[in-house]
């Protein structure tokens, strides 16, 4: 083997190795994070619609409902007929998507106090509304602060048991700074509550929700993670950790995989309005029909613009925030979860070190025409098992990292490729151009075989033409 051939192999493995390594630490980096979720925003779309459970319905605030019940916040007793209608329905479960965080101050008991007057059959609608939480199935809604550090309302009390097995700390749990939580007569109320933050990414997009936030040294659940322990009659959470963070949630025989954070990424079922909507107006005036809500999930939020509840998801930029925590629900109860298990990064460095050798093997065999098609057909045969993956068992490969690494790699293969070659072109013609005819030097530099210079044996036959001159 010539000294260029083996100049280049080593150059070759430095590269790889270097490529290696950077995956190790470029994958943690928010650039290529980011970049591997528009992957994943590129399945969805690829995929398509899916059906939702039927078992979820939203009972929506919408513009109707504001019309003609009168701006939002309402009237405590308004929301109060709303839970008691839905509870004669023989609801399942109701999810509070909102919070109380204020007294209602249009309580007649409140008006004639605020003027001097007492009097002791006045309607305190926060008293009525305590007293419809008590005796339904109501789970009540707050919000975490990770901001400012404040506290507005009681720290909700946690109405379940929760286990943290092989944790060293509480590090990779979100931690909030304050808490917006109902006022006391509410939350005191109410069997149990959840808070029902969500978290967008660098971009905008929300593709995970927390299920566990940690404050005041203290681990609470999520709403939709509340709901679920209910739903499967789990009187406990159980937080599994490993080395590397939060492997996943156990609600008894329920398996909620999650990232090292406790977060749960949203499996979501296409654009918005999917699950089953009936306006709050409707459930209000009791006209509805039963089987629709006899025995589902219900949560109430809204979809009004002006309340602020709007997000952004891979399908569209505009999705009421209480369907994410529906989907997440929906993910639960159907086991269809999106996932990056701790084994898959060892998948991943695999398909790196496989697709980089195959490359630079062929590339050696097959030069660099042939090889930028099998590096093309290699990076669609990865899309396409990382798709399938996807859709049919719900995990996600380090798609981006490969796909650049192929094409870094590749790219820097064909320059080697054209320095070296440029270089015999030069040493060639430095060689022999004193030596043999310009034709002659032209056609050693169109054989471009590195072993051009090499010794060789081969059998010759010479003639030898004797002239004799006979000088006079």
């Amino acid at each position: 083997m010539s000294k260029l051939k083996l100049l280049t192999i080593e150059l070759i493995i430095a590269l790889s190795l270097g490529i290696f390594a950077s995956y190790m630490y470029m994958t943690e980096t928010l650039f290529f994070e980011n970049m591997n979720k528009k992957f994943t925003d590129m399945f969805f779309h690829l995929r398509g619609e899916i059906e939702p459970s039927k078992d979820i319905v939203i009972v929506d605030i919408d513009e109707k409902s504001l019309s003609q019940l009168g701006q939002w916040p309402w009237s405590r007793d308004k929301v109060a007929t709303i839970l008691t209608n839905l509870t004669k329905a023989e609801v399942g479960i109701i999810g509070l998507d909102i919070v109380f965080a204020e007294a209602d101050r249009s309580s007649p008991k409140k008006v004639l106090s605020k003027f001097g007057f007492v009097h002791k059959d006045a309607e305190d609608y926060d008293a009525i509304l305590a007293d419809v939480l008590a005796n339904t199935p109501t789970i009540m809604g707050y919000i975490f602060d990770f901001e400012e550090s404040m506290k507005k309302g009681d720290t909700p009390n946690i109405a379940t048991i929760i286990v943290e097995k092989n944790s060293q700390n509480r590090d990779f749990l979100p931690k909030a700074k304050g808490v917006i939580s109902n006022i006391s007569i509410l939350q005191s109320s109410s069997y149990s509550s959840g808070f029902f933050n969500t978290v967008p990414d660098s971009d905008g997009i929300v593709r995970s929700v927390p299920l566990l936030v940690s404050y005041d040294d203290t681990v609470f659940p999520s709403l939709s993670l509340e709901i679920l322990r209910l739903v499967y009659g789990a009187s406990k959470i159980v937080i599994n950790y490993s080395d590397i963070g939060i492997t996943h949630i156990s609600l008894d025989e329920l398996v909620i995989p999650t990232d090292r954070f406790g977060r749960l990424s949203v499996n979501y079922r296409g654009k918005s309005r999917l699950y089953k909507y009936i306006s709050a107006v409707d459930i209000y005036d009791n006209s509805f029909h039963k089987e629709d809500i006899s025995g589902k999930i219900v949560l109430l939020g809204t979809s009004a613009a002006g309340l602020l509840d709007l997000r952004a998801t891979p399908f569209e930029s505009v999705y009421a925030g209480v369907e994410i925590h529906a989907t997440a629900i929906d993910n639960a109860l159907n086991q269809e979860f999106i996932s990056h298990p701790s084994w898959i990064e060892a998948v991943d460095v695999l398909v790196i070190i496989v697709m980089l050798l195959a490359i630079v093997l062929f590339f050696a065999l097959f030069g660099a025409i042939r090889t930028a098609i099998f590096s093309m057909l290699s990076m669609g045969l990865l899309f396409y098992m990382s798709y399938f993956l996807f859709v049919k068992e719900g995990i996600m490969l380090n798609l981006f990292y490969p796909l650049v690494s192929v094409t870094l790699l590749y790219l820097i293969l064909t320059s080697l490729h054209y320095i070296f070659e440029s270089k015999q072109k030069e040493l060639i013609k430095d060689k022999f151009s004193k030596k043999v005819s310009k034709a002659v030097a032209e056609s050693l530099i169109k054989q471009g075989n590195s072993d051009v210079f090499e010794a060789k044996q081969r059998e010759v036959s010479i003639f030898l033409v004797i002239l004799e001159v006979l000088l006079p």
